[in-house]
């Protein structure tokens, strides 16, 4: 019993220090957060149409000025319908309203009004239905949403009904072919040219084999010389030729051999000609067509006959002949060498 008016105490006294922190202050109406206004409503004239009509379609979003509206892409949103035009036109403004509102003929759009103009076609038959339209947009940090209603177009043929259940007219018959003449005469032509083309190739094969070593250009000698004028790589040799001693060893044959040798390859550097494969009486003629005088023609051709005798006929010599055919070898030397300069003495000193 002792207890009970205690506890009555500490009741009022907790009631006494709550009441003042629990009443309400006011709260004044202006400072209420009000929802956003959020529409849409879409409007599509004509309702029926026939096949690729154009038909007029407006979209007016209500969204607050500051709201980050999703992309909207009308290509996919207005499908089954195909869209030919369209553009978005905003007003932020009632003045701006106001005049967008006076050129289609209303009374104004309020602030924030995002109006879509454009133009779509149908170009399938039958009941066509324009799917709801949704929007997005972020305001504050919130999300906003708001979709249209589904609009139902009917597309009827561009034919008449009688027209479309005529029957159809009969498909003619195909007509065949018409057959033209062939004409051969580019492909006659075509193929003479081809054939005169391999006559004159095969004449030209023909006349290459036939004549073409004969009007190929001779081919010079080659340069025994090692760049030395020709008169004295000859005074050189005859005097090697005088050195080695043939006469004394009894070697007429290989003597005269080397003889003629030496000057045939002399007479061919002095006056480029090819000498060597021909005979005593060609190199006469081909000497007399090389320019060189007539005297030394006859001391080469007597003095390469005299050659011919001890090499082919086996005739018999002797050292003093054979000295004797040095110096004649000398003299055809000494009468058809160059002028400009005079004759060396070096080359004849073994023969003396």
């Amino acid at each position: 019993m002792g207890r009970l008016p205690i506890i009555w105490i500490c009741l009022f006294a907790v009631l006494a220090f709550a009441g003042p922190s629990r009443a309400q202050e006011p709260v004044d109406p202006a400072e209420e957060k009000s929802a956003p206004d959020v529409s849409v409503s879409v409007e599509l004239e004509p309702r029926e149409a026939t096949l690729g009509d154009p038909l007029t379609l407006e979209v007016r979003l209500r969204m607050p000025a500051d709201a980050l509206v999703d992309r909207f892409d009308p290509i996919t949103a207005v499908r089954p319908f195909e869209l030919l035009a369209g553009e978005w036109v905003e007003t932020g403004s009632d003045e701006e309203a106001g005049e967008e509102a006076s050129e289609a003929g209303e009374s104004g759009l309020p602030e924030g009004t995002r109006l879509w103009r454009g133009t779509i076609a149908a170009y399938e038959l039958g009941e066509l239905e324009l799917p709801a339209l949704r929007f997005t947009a972020e305001f504050e940090g919130e999300t906003l949403r708001v979709q249209s209603e589904a609009i139902t177009v009917q597309v009827v043929s561009v034919l008449g009904p009688d027209e479309a259940e005529d029957e159809a007219p009969p498909i003619a018959e195909i007509k065949g072919q018409a057959s033209v003449a062939p004409n051969y005469m580019p492909l006659w032509l075509a193929g003479g040219a081809l054939l005169g083309l391999l006559a004159v190739a095969g004449l030209a094969w023909w006349l290459a084999r036939r004549y073409g070593k004969t009007l190929q250009p001779a081919a010079g000698p080659a340069d025994p010389f090692e760049r030395k004028p020709a008169h004295e790589w000859a005074y050189a040799e005859l005097q090697a030729l005088l050195d080695r001693r043939l006469p004394e060893q009894g070697q007429f044959e290989l003597f005269h051999q080397e003889v003629a040798r030496i000057l045939k390859r002399y007479l061919s550097g002095r006056y480029r000609l090819e000498l060597m494969e021909h005979t005593t009486d060609e190199v006469a003629d081909l000497l007399g067509q090389g320019g060189c005088p007539a005297a030394a023609i006859e001391r080469t051709s007597a003095l390469l006959r005299d050659c011919d005798v001890v090499k082919f006929a086996r005739h018999g010599s002797d050292v003093e002949a054979c000295r004797g055919l040095v110096e004649r070898t000398y003299a055809v030397i000494d009468e058809t060498r160059p002028v400009e300069g005079p004759a060396s003495g070096d080359g004849r000193e073994g023969a003396a």
